[in-house]
């Protein structure tokens, strides 16, 4: 993994724009900027940074930048996307390391996404270094177990996803 230099970046609370959306009485959507899909290819040739913009000027309350290689994800698009947008970025991959944390905060991220499912009892260990860098967390669930830990966490963003990520089937019943 190439290191970055420690970079400073104007935090964005996630949460605050939230709410602000809510508080306008618009709908509190998070967009998502990735090119491809490990099982459908390409799927989007646009410029990450014209895909946000997009994502900015249609109202959505954050973004989501796909980092991970297999979704055609840089590390660096993070920096490149924040420098020109003014929601808050949030990173999206596979978060194993504290390291990623780190990189996250390095290169702009206002937030991290922590899959509960992957990290376990290590999701709370990450979301409190996420709060320590000044970033925020948004813990991901599948079932009860993964709850649990995003709860345990004190995240203030939980999200769930229906798609088992060890079997890739959709369960809406969880």
């Amino acid at each position: 993994m190439k290191r970055h230099p420690q970079t400073e970046f104007e935090r964005k609370s996630l949460i605050e724009s939230i709410k602000g959306a809510k508080k306008e009485g618009r709908r509190a959507i998070i967009g998502e900027a990735k090119r491809k899909s490990p099982s459908l290819g390409v799927i989007n040739e646009t410029d990450v940074c014209d895909a946000a913009l997009q994502i900015e000027k249609g109202g959505a309350c954050g973004v989501s930048i796909l980092t991970d290689k297999n979704f055609g994800g840089r590390v660096d698009d993070l920096a490149r996307v924040k420098e020109r947008i003014n929601l808050p970025v949030l990173r999206k991959d596979f978060i194993i390391d504290e390291f990623q944390v780190h990189e996250s905060c390095a290169h702009g991220a206002d937030a991290v996404l922590l899959i509960s499912t992957i990290l376990k009892d290590k999701t709370v260990d990450f979301a409190r270094l996420a709060r320590k860098l000044g970033m925020e967390a948004l813990v991901e669930v599948y079932g009860k177990e993964d709850l649990d830990h995003a709860l345990n966490s004190d995240a203030k963003l939980i999200a769930v996803n229906n798609r088992d990520l060890r079997t890739q089937k959709v369960l809406i019943v969880n």
